[in-house]
């Protein structure tokens, strides 16, 4: 691959801040040891909430998309179960559901940032085969060490490709299940224990790294399981939000303070990234309709 100027212009012209600079990373990786530009723009797509509230736009319309008449999904029985577990208000557990998998108990979804901090030794060891190439390269550019650079970064870019599910612009196709399918199986054979932290699952869309405190020995055993029925999500639901380390969770659940549940099931980020009000809007719109738990 070559650098273009004109492509990079054109990417400017139609994509925003976080695209641009995972499309400099795209465009730039064969050129630069360690694929500097290519990780900034996957951080800078993590921190910028606009970006963040895109991707979330394209993971609804994509599992809406998806959706079809053998669709497994969790229902009403589903919610008011884990309401009564904890004692909280049934439509903001279906909210709650609602925002996170539109009900969908068969969907999952890859973190990307989540997989490399999880295989980060590995990466390093692929940065400084990368690195090392590349000086031998420039030391003596014989076709003999163009084939072994070459050869370095394909096995990195390989590594690398997972983390285009960061990218506004790919997100759309990304975001589809077919798709996330194939980032677990090429995430599995990379890493089995890495991928099986690195997905959430199911209509509560926990991640595999909340295991343990879902009453699961490994997150292997918590992806098959997730996997195998939207009951077994229940449950896992049910411990997560009941476990002593999500007190905080359970609490802003019972008082109904959204921004807390914000926080507390998507992380420091979700109310900036509107997590909150939008469950709220969930919550005051099933009243509106009249909508039962």
């Amino acid at each position: 691959m070559r650098f273009s100027l004109s492509l990079l212009r054109r990417s400017v012209a139609r994509a925003d801040l976080a695209d641009v600079a995972i499309r400099a990373g795209d465009l730039l990786w064969p050129v630069l040891p360690g694929g500097v530009i290519t990780r900034a723009g996957f951080n800078l797509a993590k921190y910028l909430p606009d970006a963040m509230e895109a991707l979330g736009r394209e993971w609804h319309a994509a599992i809406e998309a998806d959706a079809r008449a053998d669709r497994i999904a969790a229902d009403p029985a589903d919610f008011r179960r884990a309401a009564e577990a904890l004692n909280v208000d049934p439509l903001l557990v279906r909210a709650m559901a609602w925002q996170e998998s539109r009900y969908a108990g068969d969907v999952i979804r890859f973190e990307p940032h989540i997989f490399r901090k999880r295989t980060a030794e590995f990466f390093r060891s692929l940065d400084a085969a990368d690195s090392a190439a590349h000086r031998n390269f420039r030391a003596e550019r014989s076709d003999e060490k163009l084939s072994a650079l070459n050869q370095v970064r394909m096995d990195r870019w390989r590594y690398v490709k997972l983390y285009e599910a960061y990218s506004p612009a790919g997100y759309k196709f990304n975001a589809r299940q077919a798709t996330q399918q194939q980032m677990l199986a090429d995430a599995k054979a990379l890493n089995l224990q890495a991928a099986a932290q690195s997905f959430s699952y199911g209509w509560p869309q926990i991640m595999g790294f909340n295991s343990e405190i879902c009453g699961y020995e490994n997150p292997v055993n918590f992806m098959v399981d997730m996997q195998s029925s939207v009951e077994r999500q229940t449950q896992a639901y049910i411990r997560f939000c009941d476990h002593r380390l999500n007190r905080g969770l359970l609490k802003a659940m019972r008082a109904l303070d959204y921004d807390g549940v914000a926080y507390f099931y998507n992380g420091p980020k979700g109310p900036e990234r509107g997590y909150g009000r939008d469950i709220a809007g969930h919550v005051a719109r099933f009243h509106a309709e009249g909508v039962g738990a």
